[in-house]
């Protein structure tokens, strides 16, 4: 029994040795690396760093994970570092009494990196120096360069390329995350000279002239060109050289080819603007109806609503020039909101309460009111907030829809607002022209719709196109807006219209559908 028991302790022992043993040889790490031990990110931007421990693996080891200053940067229990403010900090990792750490910088997040020149020409074996500028320029972020085809061109730290072989190649500029790009053409024979087949024009707003470029030597490796405008504001210019005047003002066209270039002065002169005027697809306009154009309204009012109209000021603050009108119109008893009295309260309450970025459609009848301020685009894309919400499509207001439908089907040019659905003051405009008053009184003052004559005149030059108020042989015909009335208990439920006879500016129950009612989008430009 006595020689048992002292077999068993003997056995006991040998087993704490082993874990005493297994203990030790854990403790026997020597050293924790990290992958990297400076990194540069900017706000918002993360990157993960891995440790290495030696001698052995990390497989089973514990690490923890600390950051000096977690409000520059902090770090997650797999080592993944997020930037948060600029500034610098240390982010360490210790297992077993082993200890390694990597300082990271942090930097303002880069918005822009732009390579200059962004086109270029170099020969084999000849250099190019390329610069990256970041936006903004306070950020000191550090730029990396790389080559997409390094066979064909190399590019060193500091933007420096050479050529290697003929060919093209798009070297890169990173800086926080964020790539510009130039892009490189290496040559055998160079461009020696680009000239233009003008060095200064005139041109009118909305017109298009275009320019033509000669490159020399004719044996060039790469003759094409790169053409560029000094203010994309007053002109812009095409691949092919069409320049573009959009308004008043000077700029200058580039055309580079290789490291190579040559320039136009282009002078754009206001083009004299008036009721009636024709307005194309390019969003260029005429006093005479052009036939190689493509007509897609009538100007009907020469003005600035972007003064009157928040939102159209801050989403197209180049819409200065007037008001155009639509060629076509909805042709089916449209009602503004058919399901009105069920829904039973006001687009503008939904508005007030949901929307920040537009105001109200709704309208009193003073002067001041809304009623008479040229604030369609406003009302419109309120209004379309009202549509796209999920708690509102059973009662969508159908006159915006008709709006939103008509974009498709005619383009409207990049310069302009896009369609939207005139206000009370826009259409009365449409009908009446400037009206010095409340255009709620047009009602009692006989005004004539001497705007709308001769605007109609003009689209009835146009093949196709549908003149406004003449649909059907009634003696009027009313043109929804996109104003609604303010509640009341006698009118709970009414937008305002238009009346084509007089100007009047009459407030119409939503759901009316009858086919006196139309709906016609206008733009501004």
């Amino acid at each position: 029994m006595k020689r048992f028991t002292a077999l068993f302790l003997a056995a006991l022992s040998g087993l704490v040795m082993c874990g005493c043993q297994e203990s030790d040889s854990d403790s026997s790490l020597q050293s924790v690396t990290l992958n990297t031990h400076e990194l540069n990110l900017s706000v918002g931007k993360e990157q993960t760093l891995t440790a290495v421990v030696s001698p052995g693996t990390s497989e089973g080891l514990m690490f923890e994970w600390a950051s000096a200053n977690p409000e520059i940067a902090s770090v997650s229990e797999n080592g993944v570092v997020l930037a948060v403010a600029p500034g610098q900090t240390v982010v360490s990792v210790s297992c077993q009494g082993k200890r390694d750490e990597c300082r990271v910088t942090v930097t303002e997040a880069v918005d822009k990196v732009t390579v200059t020149p962004s086109t270029g020409e170099v020969l084999i074996g000849q250099t190019l120096s390329l610069e990256a500028e970041v936006t903004p320029a306070e950020i000191d972020a550090p730029v990396t360069w790389l080559s997409t085809n390094e066979d064909i061109a190399t590019v060193s730290d500091d933007g420096v390329v050479t050529g290697v072989a003929t060919g093209t190649v798009i070297v890169m500029a990173e800086a926080g995350g964020v790539t510009g790009t130039a892009m490189i053409s290496v040559v055998g024979t160079p461009v020696e000279s680009v000239t233009l087949n003008e060095t200064s024009i005139e041109i009118d707003e909305g017109e298009t002239h275009t320019l033509s470029a000669t490159v020399l030597p004719a044996s060039a490796d790469n003759k094409s060109i790169t053409w560029s405008s000094s203010d994309e504001r007053i002109a812009t210019v095409s691949g092919t050289g069409a320049v573009y005047g959009k308004r008043p003002g000077e700029a200058v066209i580039t055309a580079r080819a290789g490291n190579c270039t040559a320039e136009c002065r282009v002078t754009v002169q206001a083009l004299p603007l008036a009721v009636g005027h024709f307005y194309y697809s390019d969003g260029s306009w005429s006093a005479t109806y052009d036939s190689g154009k493509t007509a897609i309204g009538v100007v009907f009012y020469v003005g600035d609503v972007t003064q009157s109209d928040p939102a159209l000021a801050r989403e197209h603050p180049d819409c200065t020039h007037g008001l155009v009108v639509a060629l076509q119109e909805s042709t089916e008893e449209l009602a503004w909101q058919s399901q009105s009295e069920a829904y039973g309260k006001t687009i503008g309450e939904w508005v007030d309460a949901n929307v920040t970025d537009y105001e109200t459609p709704i309208t009193d009848f003073g002067l001041e009111d809304n009623l008479n301020i040229p604030m369609g685009y406003n009302n419109t894309k309120a209004i379309e907030a009202f549509n796209a919400a999920a708690e509102n499509s059973e009662w969508p207001v159908g006159v915006v829809e008709f709006v939103d439908n008509y974009r498709e089907t005619v383009a409207a040019p990049e310069a302009s607002s896009d369609w939207y659905l005139g206000s009370a003051k826009e259409m009365s405009l449409l009908a009446t022209g400037e009206y010095n008053g409340n255009i709620w009184d047009i009602r009692d003052s006989g005004a004539s719709v001497r705007n709308l004559k001769t605007v109609n005149e003009s689209i009835a030059l146009i093949p196709g196109a549908q003149t406004i108020g003449t649909a059907i042989p009634v003696g009027f015909m009313l043109y929804w807006t996109s104003t609604e009335v303010i509640a009341a208990d006698d009118f709970p439920s009414m937008a305002i219209s238009m009346t084509t006879t007089n100007g009047q500016m009459p407030r119409c129950y939503k759901y009316e559908s009858y086919p006196i009612y139309r709906t016609r989008a206008i733009l501004a430009f």
